[in-house]
């Protein structure tokens, strides 16, 4: 009896034990229905999703395809008018054509030779052209020195260089540069006055061409893109907004020097050319990199695009950063995302060739630059020819302005290879010597560009990330050279 009552006991407990497990499996089978249903829901919600995105992208694809269409219709339209436009200022240059001055050969074939000037019946430079490109020393940044008498009247009787072939001209765009005002007296040629009222009448938006037949007047159109670049280059004004990585810097640098940026740090006198850093300027330190976002001054070609300011230090000095920059072979050894960069044609290969050495009448270098550039977010590599012409300071460092230059007034290439077709609006670099030794540079850039195939917000991100790259690309390669040294 005691043995059959243990039976019934354990057997009790067999079955709470069962009704606890069926229990327990019953709210698991809810449970998992509860987990079904919200799959199925989910599922129902992707479904919703995807239609959505479905129409979506129809409705997206639709509207690109119409601005597609619109933008076939707009460059027919402009091509229509370009032509147009080629076409008048072609016949007006032909009726002028025996009336030209001051002709200068810059579009040429690759290590083609300069004609050298003619001896003999040729027309003399105007005596009021004044076109000299020299900058005051640091203490009147703001001012231009005046031409002495005695260069205008060496220039008076300099010969002027040979007329270039029908087919070397060159355009520049010259919306910015102001080339009608009193400076040059009003001696700008006929021919290139009519190209340049011609597609400023004919082309009158914002994003007018203005484009400057640059071979009959070379040194006005060098020397005022050099006054405008450094201008630009030493504009310290709020119109340059610093990045939010620069911004720290400036802080910090405010910290530690509360008249930071009004006062020279160095214990220099501030009245000495090459005291650094110099009064109300932002300098930069160590290995810091400034990096600013700004805008142009006018609302011209391009004011719609953004303007990029850099600014470092470089342990070289400033003629051995000038050499390495203007040298295309070294190129890719601070640019990584250059494919090269080649000299088309070199007008004057000296930076050190003066006025009165010059067979076209500046100081400085000049040449034409064909360069390929290929991010890797962008399908195709950027194209750009422009003309580059350095030249020295009087505080003892350098400058160097680059803007694109076109072998027509279309604005556009004749020859295009399947690249992007950039533009550069105004390119300086500015180097002076950060120390009394001078083998420390200070490096500033500025870079206004545009390209047609490149979207806007791209370009705008772009800007700032290519210009410190290659800062500090050229900082560690000239810290590699001085470590080996």
């Amino acid at each position: 009896a005691s043995w059959i009552q243990q039976q019934e006991t354990a057997l009790a407990e067999s079955q709470q034990y069962l009704k606890a497990i069926q229990r327990d499996a019953f709210e698991t089978r809810n449970e998992t229905i509860l987990i079904y249903d919200r799959i199925s829901s989910i599922h129902d919600e992707i479904e919703q999703l995807q239609t959505a995105l479905s129409t979506s992208h129809k409705a997206l694809q639709k509207e690109l395809d119409d601005l597609e269409l619109s933008q076939a219709k707009i460059k027919n339209l402009e091509k229509e008018a370009l032509d147009a436009a080629k076409s008048v200022a072609d016949t007006m240059s032909t009726m002028q054509q025996g009336s030209l001055q001051n002709d200068l050969p810059v579009v040429a074939k690759k290590n083609a030779t300069p004609t050298p000037r003619n001896t003999h019946n040729e027309t003399p430079l105007a005596t009021n052209s004044k076109s000299l490109c020299h900058l005051v020393d640091d203490n009147e940044e703001s001012q231009m020195l005046k031409p002495s008498s005695s260069t205008d009247n060496l220039r008076a009787t300099r010969e002027r260089a040979a007329t270039a072939p029908s087919n070397c001209s060159s355009f520049m765009r010259i919306h910015d540069l102001d080339m009608t005002d009193s400076t040059h007296g009003g001696t700008t040629t006929d021919a290139s006055s009519q190209v340049d009222s011609l597609s400023s009448s004919t082309f009158t938006s914002q994003h007018s061409n203005d484009l400057f037949y640059i071979d009959n007047g070379v040194c006005s159109v060098l020397d005022k893109l050099f006054r405008l670049g450094h201008e630009v280059v030493m504009d310290e004004s709020s119109r340059f907004v610093p990045t939010k990585d620069t911004k720290n810097i400036l802080n910090k640098y405010k910290k530690l020097n509360p008249l930071y940026p009004n006062h020279s740090q160095d214990g220099i006198n501030d009245s000495d050319s090459n005291s650094y850093p110099r009064p109300l300027w932002h300098a930069a330190h160590d290995d810091d990199i400034l990096i600013w976002t700004g805008h142009v001054d006018h609302n011209g070609f391009g004011s719609d695009w953004p303007m990029c300011k850099g600014r470092a230090l470089i342990q070289a000095s400033p003629r051995e950063l000038l050499d390495l920059l203007s040298d295309s072979s070294q190129i890719k050894r601070y640019n990584k995302m250059s494919q090269g960069r080649e000299d088309l044609y070199i007008l004057q290969a000296s930076v050190d060739t003066t006025e009165e050495e010059s067979q076209y009448g500046f100081a400085g270098s000049a040449k034409i630059t064909r360069s390929l550039n290929k991010p890797k977010l962008l399908p195709k590599a950027i194209e750009m020819t422009s003309l580059m012409h350095s030249k020295p300071l009087p505080s003892g460092g350098y400058m160097t302005v680059n803007r694109s230059v076109f072998e027509d007034n279309t604005g556009q290439p004749k020859n295009p290879r399947g690249t992007i077709q950039s533009e550069m609006l105004l390119g300086v670099l500015l180097m002076r010597p950060a120390n009394v030794e001078g083998t420390v540079t200070e490096l500033t850039t500025t870079t206004h560009a545009l390209s047609s195939g490149v979207p806007e917000m791209f370009a705008k991100r772009a800007g700032p990330t290519s210009a410190y790259n290659m800062i500090r690309d050229l900082q560690t390669l000239f810290a590699k050279n001085n470590s080996r040294n």
